[in-house]
């Protein structure tokens, strides 16, 4: 594994982008949701790990979540909800709603 692009997510703990579907609030910590099913709670808030991620596939929808666009399936706009691989779904707030498909358009017309 390339260590270039392991992202540091609090403690001594370091992941690679792309092994992390969701990362999720609880107050002042936050919940990392990973490809195997696995959860990990960290002492980090999501702001920070927001800038860590900040040049990775990772676009924070709402206020509570920063998702991994690899692992999107789906966006309904009528509700302004994005379907995540691991049948999560996901709400998109007012405000974030034509970031995210500028966003979106740009990181998909890429691949």
């Amino acid at each position: 594994m390339n260590t270039q692009s392991l992202v540091h997510v609090g403690g001594r703990k370091k992941f690679c982008p792309s092994e992390i579907i969701l990362l999720e609030s609880d107050i002042n910590y936050t919940r990392l949701y990973f490809t195997d099913g696995s959860m990990l709670l960290t002492a980090t808030n999501l702001g920070t790990l927001e800038s860590r991620f900040s040049s990775f596939n990772f676009f924070r929808p709402n206020r509570s979540c920063i998702i991994n666009l690899d692992f999107m399936t789906n966006y309904e706009e009528e509700t302004g909800s994005i379907k995540m691989e691991n049948n999560d779904t996901i709400q998109i707030s007012r405000r974030r709603v034509k970031p995210f498909i500028n966003f979106s358009n740009k990181y998909f017309n890429r691949i």
